[in-house]
């Protein structure tokens, strides 16, 4: 009996060492899988007050529990009259049981349009988005504790005194108290420039340093921002016209402001000679290496998606590398006019960048009536070398995708779903499922 024991001692005293080992020396995967593992898509539109719902924008916490996804919800089937809505998760993605507006306006008078985004390492949102005040656009910003239906708590950024254009804000959080936001704004007749502004505040109740980021003679839109580990700002948009071009500017701080740096035309890396149109920038920064991906537009059934990459030296253009561009490979269409451009999203999971984008793929199933579906592919498959991974089908039609990362472990996607007749518009959502890593046990 008294061996029987040691050796039940002996074999467990194995086990603890060998976890311990386990522990000490846990090896992951270093690629990825080629494709992410989607899961199931749900709708997390709400189904009631509004008749459709548009253009998201997806936000995670930190640790990917929280996720908020923005949107323009259609009132009384009037694509002239809309309101901002916000529906919620905080299992990772899994349920969406949240589901309100965000702000109420009064008729077309006051639509709202362009929301976008936020969360603040705290797990608190922060909504931005244009409002109109008697057919007078406004920058306005709105805290997640007054979210809600009501008409209280909006704060306005910047209200022009002479009517003007402003369009396409989009925030970001550096920390729990310092927000940051940039926009399209200007007169229509002269030019338009990206705005940039700021709020040191944690509930974003007051609004400092507006300004024109760069003052350009062409109409600038479309912009995004992106801050990097070293807490510099990194801001791309279009130029234009004749062609468009995607330029990008490097801000470091000053105290509370930001020094801009002279802007770059980018796009000419994977463009050379800028002989057709480059439209709809996205950027993200991975440590400090910046990632931006778009379009280029050569015709409404022509367009190709570029993904460019800088690691230092950003405000050099020759800094910035094309690798195996166009990286969506064969060449993707959109329905003239909605919405037109082929639209792409990029985020990243370990050493893996990811764009995803919609389109039509002529060939993909010829004699029927195609739409754009969502498609992706990635660095870990050498972009378009590899098979696109496609996420939608061609029963309706698939746009307006916004992709986002959490944790390094999960990616979260959410687009447009719109019925063929274009009549019943709603917001789906798919998340992956994270590979499983094993633990490698060292000797």
């Amino acid at each position: 009996m008294k061996k029987i024991w040691l050796y039940l001692i002996l074999a467990f005293i194995a086990v603890v060492w060998v976890g311990q080992a386990s522990l000490i020396a846990v090896a992951k995967p270093d690629e990825p899988f080629s494709s992410p593992n989607w899961e199931n898509n749900q709708k997390i539109s709400q189904s009631s007050g509004i008749t459709g719902a548009i253009v998201p924008s997806i936000a995670a916490s930190n640790n990917g529990a929280k996720v908020i996804v923005v949107y323009q919800g259609i009132i009384n089937d009037n694509i002239n009259d809309h309101d901002v809505y916000y529906t919620t998760s905080t299992n990772y993605g899994d349920t969406w049981p949240t589901k309100a507006r965000i702000h109420q306006s009064t008729g077309t008078a006051s639509d709202s349009s362009f929301v976008d985004v936020t969360i603040t390492p705290n797990s608190k949102g922060h909504a931005v988005w244009i409002e109109e005040f008697s057919n007078t656009p406004r920058l306005v910003y709105k805290y997640e504790n007054y979210w809600g239906n009501n008409t209280t708590n909006l704060i306005t950024i910047s209200a022009p005194t002479i009517p003007t254009v402003m369009a396409e804000p989009r925030i970001v959080a550096k920390n729990n108290n310092r927000l940051d936001v940039v926009w399209a704004q200007g007169e229509p007749t002269t030019n338009i420039n990206i705005y940039h502004a700021y709020s040191i505040s944690s509930t974003g109740n007051s609004w400092l340093g507006i300004s024109p980021i760069a003052d350009t003679t062409n109409t600038s839109r479309l912009p995004d921002i992106a801050i990097d580990a070293s807490g510099n700002y990194h801001v791309v948009w279009e130029e234009g016209p004749d062609p468009t071009t995607i330029r990008y500017v490097r801000g470091v701080p000053s105290g509370n402001s930001i020094n801009w740096s002279a802007s770059i035309n980018i796009s000419q890396r994977s463009i050379p000679g800028n002989v057709s149109t480059a439209t709809q920038p996205k950027i993200i920064a991975v440590g400090n290496t910046i990632h931006v991906s778009y379009t280029n537009f050569i015709g409404a059934q022509q367009q190709y998606v570029h993904h460019l990459q800088c690691n230092s030296g950003c405000t050099n253009a020759s800094n910035w590398s094309s690798t195996n561009n166009p990286v969506s490979g064969q060449v993707l269409g959109a329905k003239a006019l909605d919405p037109f451009d082929v639209i792409s999203t990029v985020a990243q999971v370990g050493r893996c960048t990811f764009v995803y984008f919609h389109g039509i793929q002529d060939d993909f199933n010829p004699g029927t009536t195609d739409n754009e579906r969502l498609w992706g592919t990635n660095s870990c498959g050498n972009w378009a070398s590899s098979a696109r991974d496609q996420l939608t089908s061609n029963e309706n039609r698939s746009v307006n995708p916004s992709l986002i990362s959490a944790n390094n472990w999960w990616l979260y996607l959410t687009y447009e779903k719109v019925s063929i007749d274009s009549t019943l518009r709603e917001i789906y959502f798919f998340r992956n499922q994270p590979a499983i890593y094993l633990p490698l046990v060292s000797k």
